[in-house]
């Protein structure tokens, strides 16, 4: 729509073996496969940025995952009880160390009505039938890790209200709302 670079996370149906598999596998191997899928596309973004173009990319989860991964509220993700815990930790804590930075993170906030909505539209089996009952209380986890991620670092915050509609609504909104936010904030280059 504008002309920006973007990187998208796959859609479930193109998910690998291991996030399907999860109860088989084990959530640990889940959160490294979905890892795997992102991390290149955080670095791409960062050099196309670099560069001078505007990248967008549509997950920033490896960069906060130190500030929520042991929420009380997060045993749904990986358990306090699982073997893989202390490791998974430790490798979030690196990664926010380590991984690149955006100049802006857009939190999509929803409603329980509009998230079951989408959640359904998108056909999100996983979410649906493992996550659900907590996925929504999580939305609440994320926003405080965002907000503490944008206190202590020189990363803008800006909180997009999502609505049910198409999809090019949705996107022509989320572009004149992000663009007079990037105005605001005279950032050129947000990943």
């Amino acid at each position: 729509m504008n002309g920006w670079r973007y990187w998208a996370e796959p859609e479930e149906a193109e998910w690998p073996e291991a996030i399907s598999m999860q109860s088989d596998v084990g959530n640990f191997t889940a959160i490294s496969c979905f890892r795997a899928m992102r991390i290149p596309k955080l670095y791409d973004a960062k050099a196309c940025a670099n560069a001078g173009a505007v990248a967008v990319i549509d997950s920033y989860y490896d960069v906060l995952m130190s500030r929520y991964l042991e929420a009380p509220d997060m045993d749904w993700l990986i358990s306090r009880q699982n073997p893989y815990f202390d490791l998974t930790v430790g490798m979030a804590r690196l990664d926010h160390l380590t991984l690149p930075k955006a100049d802006v993170m857009v939190f999509f906030r929803v409603t329980f009505p509009t998230w079951e909505r989408l959640v359904a539209s998108r056909r999100r089996y996983l979410d649906m039938n493992t996550v659900f009952p907590s996925a929504f209380a999580f939305q609440e986890t994320l926003l405080s890790a965002a907000k503490l991620e944008a206190l202590s670092s020189k990363t803008s915050l800006f909180i997009y209200e999502q609505e049910y509609s198409s999809i090019e609504e949705s996107a022509a909104k989320l572009s004149e709302q992000l663009r007079s936010h990037l105005v605001s904030k005279t950032i050129k280059n947000p990943l």
